[in-house]
C-alpha cells in the first residue's frame, strides 16, 4: 500500500544564543520601558547581527546576543497592535512597529526558533508572563546573584504583559480566524495582520522542521512533540473529539467574515476603530514616570475611548468595489489571504506526514479538506486547489480525494495515494458531477483538469492508452449535458454564478483537451482536433498554446 511522501525543506544553520551582559541588558530595557521602541529594537538588532560575517576556528558562527522572551513578546505585539499601526499617533510609532517586525524576523533567521525560545513567546499558557522571572530566579540562584537582580529579566511594559497578543486570546486558531476575518471585512487591519500571520507561519514551519530533524537524529519524539504547532493542535489529535478540533481549525483558516463571524471576535477591544486625531497629539509626547505608574503616551485604557465610530474596513472608510462578480475571490481576502491559507493547509499536511501517531494521518487531513473545500465559491475553490504546497504525489492524492464526493458512486476503501490511470479512466474521467448545478460540474472539471496537469508533470500519464482520451471526452460531454442548473430559482446572484460557471466549464474542457494534445506532442504522436463544427483536422500550434499557456499561468499566479 502506497504511503504519503514526506519531503521537507532543509533546515538552516542557526547561531547559538548568548545572553546580554548586565550593562547592555539594562540599556536595552531603558529604551523599551521608556517607550523608545524604535531605537530600542534598532539597538537590539545591531547587537543580534554583530558577528554574522565571522567564523570561529571550528567553522561555527559565534553566539549571537539574543533577547529574552518578554522582549520578543513585546516585539511580536507591536507588529500588529492597533495603537502602533492603524491607530498610530505618530510616524515614529508605525516605524517602531515595522522595526519590531524586522527584528523578530532576524532573530528567527539568525538564532532560530529553539535557541531564541520562541516556544515561550508563542505559548498559550496563562503563566507565560511569569516564566521569564522564574527562570531568572533559577539563574540567579546558580550564580549567587543578589536579590535585586531577580527583576533583570522583567520588562515593565503593558505590551509585554496584559496587552500582548496571547494575553487576549488563549487559542491560536481564534487569532487566525480573526486575522482572516480582517482580510475580508477590515482591510486596514489586514495590512498588519497579514504580516503577523506570515511571521507566525515562518516560525511554526521553522520550529517544526528543526524539531523533526532533532527527533530524526536522536530517535526521541520529545523534540517534535514540543514543537509550537503540536501545542496548537492539542485539540485536533486523532483521539475522541479530534475531528471536531480539526473542524474548528478549518473554520478559522477559511473564515470569511460572514459564516461564523461571531466565533472570531476582535483580539483587542475596539481594534477596528480609527483614532480621532487631536491637534495636541502632534506635539511632544507625554511624560513617562514608571515609579508613579504614569505610562504617558501608551495609556492604552485611555486609547479605548479615543476612537471614532467609523470602523476600519467599512464602506465609509475604505475604497472598495461592490461588484460581487468581480470580487468573488475577494470574499476570502484575495490572493495574499489565499496564499496564507494554503501555507497553513500545507503545514497541517507536513505535520500529518511526519507525526501520524502524535497528530493524525494525512488521509484524515485530506478528508477534512474535502469536507470544507466543496462548498467554497468557485474562484476560491479553484485558487486553493490549483497549486497546493505538497509534493507532486500528495497533490494528486488530495485531488483524487476531493473528487470523491462529486461522484455518483461511492467507492469504499479507495487508496488515494495509489490511484492508477486505469482506475481514473474507469471511475473518474468519464463522469459528470452528481448534481445538475453548473457550479458543481465546473468544480469537478477543474479537479480533473488540475489532476491531469499534475500527473502529466509527474510523468504519471500514459499517452498511448487508447482509453484515456475516450474517457475524458465522455466526461466533458457528460458534464456539459448535466450542467443545466435549477431553472426554478429566482435568486439573481445564483443565476449569475451559474452562468459564469458554465463559461468556466467550457474553458476547463478546452484546457483538458489541450493537456492531452501536449501530452501527445511530448510522446511524438500525431495531434488532431475534433472540436468545433467541422471535421477532424490538424490542431494548430497557436490554438494549442493559447489554451495551455493560460492553464500554466494559473500556477504562475499562485507561485
Amino acid at each position: 500500500m502506497a504511503t504519503p511522501s514526506t519531503e521537507a525543506p532543509p533546515v538552516p544553520e542557526y547561531r547559538k544564543a548568548r545572553g546580554f551582559p548586565f550593562r547592555l541588558r539594562q540599556n536595552t530595557l531603558v529604551y523599551l520601558e521608556d517607550r523608545n521602541f524604535l531605537e530600542g529594537f534598532r539597538a537590539l538588532d545591531n547587537l543580534l547581527t554583530g558577528g554574522n560575517s565571522q567564523r570561529l576556528p571550528r567553522g561555527e558562527f559565534p553566539p549571537a546576543f539574543t533577547p529574552f522572551p518578554q522582549q520578543l513578546i513585546l516585539a511580536t505585539t507591536l507588529v500588529v497592535h492597533p495603537q502602533f499601526t492603524t491607530r498610530a499617533r505618530s510616524p515614529e510609532d508605525l516605524q517602531a512597529s515595522n522595526q519590531a517586525l524586522f527584528f523578530v524576523r532576524n532573530v528567527l533567521r539568525i538564532v532560530g526558533p529553539v535557541n531564541a525560545k520562541f516556544g515561550e513567546v508563542f505559548a498559550l499558557s496563562p503563566n507565560v508572563f511569569t516564566k521569564a522571572r522564574k527562570q531568572a530566579r533559577r539563574r540567579n540562584q546558580d550564580t549567587d546573584s543578589t536579590s535585586s537582580d531577580e527583576e533583570q529579566y522583567d520588562l515593565d511594559s503593558p505590551f509585554a504583559h496584559q496587552q500582548s497578543v496571547f494575553a487576549q486570546k488563549k487559542d491560536f486558531w481564534q487569532i487566525v480566524g480573526w486575522a482572516f476575518t480582517c482580510s475580508v471585512a477590515h482591510k486596514q487591519r489586514w495590512n498588519r495582520w497579514k504580516l503577523w500571520l506570515a511571521f507566525a507561519l515562518d516560525l511554526l514551519e521553522a520550529d517544526f522542521r528543526l524539531r523533526w530533524k532533532l527527533t530524526s537524529e536522536s530517535g526521541h519524539p520529545i523534540h517534535v512533540e514540543d514543537s509550537i504547532i503540536m501545542q496548537y493542535l492539542a485539540g485536533a489529535k486523532n483521539e475522541e473529539g479530534g475531528r471536531n478540533g480539526r473542524r474548528d481549525i478549518m473554520n478559522a483558516v477559511l473564515a470569511d467574515g460572514k459564516n461564523g463571524q461571531h466565533k472570531f471576535s476582535e483580539v483587542w477591544k475596539d481594534e477596528t476603530k480609527e483614532r480621532k486625531v487631536k491637534e495636541e497629539e502632534l506635539t511632544a509626547p507625554k511624560k513617562v514616570n514608571l515609579d508613579e505608574d504614569e505610562w504617558g503616551d501608551y495609556d492604552f485604557e485611555a486609547d479605548q475611548d479615543e476612537v471614532t465610530d467609523r470602523e476600519i474596513g467599512s464602506p465609509e472608510s475604505d475604497e472598495s468595489t461592490t461588484d460581487t462578480d468581480e470580487r468573488e475571490e475577494e470574499e476570502y481576502g484575495g490572493l495574499e489571504a489565499i496564499l496564507l491559507r494554503q501555507r497553513i493547509f500545507g503545514l497541517l499536511c507536513e505535520v500529518a506526514c511526519n507525526c501520524t501517531v502524535q497528530f493524525t494521518s494525512l488521509e484524515d487531513v485530506f478528508d477534512i479538506f474535502t469536507e470544507f473545500f466543496r462548498p467554497l465559491p468557485l474562484p476560491v475553490f479553484t485558487s486553493l486547489i490549483n497549486k497546493f504546497p505538497l509534493s507532486s504525489d500528495n497533490q494528486c492524492a488530495l485531488l483524487v480525494n476531493l473528487c470523491l464526493p462529486f461522484l455518483a458512486t461511492t467507492y469504499a476503501n479507495i487508496n488515494v495515494f495509489a490511484i492508477s490511470q486505469d482506475r481514473l479512466i474507469r471511475d473518474f474521467f468519464p463522469y459528470a458531477a452528481n448534481s445538475n448545478s453548473a457550479l458543481e460540474n465546473a468544480k469537478f472539471s477543474r479537479l480533473i483538469q488540475t489532476l491531469l496537469r499534475k500527473m502529466w508533470g509527474g510523468n504519471r500519464l500514459d499517452p498511448f492508452d487508447p482509453d484515456l482520451r475516450t474517457s475524458i471526452e465522455r466526461g466533458i460531454a457528460a458534464r456539459k449535458a448535466k450542467a443545466i442548473g435549477d431553472g426554478r430559482t429566482k435568486d439573481k446572484g445564483q443565476n449569475r454564478a451559474e452562468a459564469e460557471a458554465k463559461k468556466l466549464l467550457e474553458y476547463s474542457a478546452e484546457s483538458i483537451l489541450a493537456i492531452l494534445e501536449q501530452l501527445k506532442i511530448q510522446a511524438g504522436m500525431p495531434v488532431y482536433s475534433d472540436t468545433g463544427a467541422g471535421a477532424k483536422g490538424p490542431l494548430l500550434s497557436s490554438q494549442l498554446s493559447s489554451v495551455a499557456d493560460e492553464d500554466v499561468d494559473d500556477d504562475t499566479l499562485m507561485d
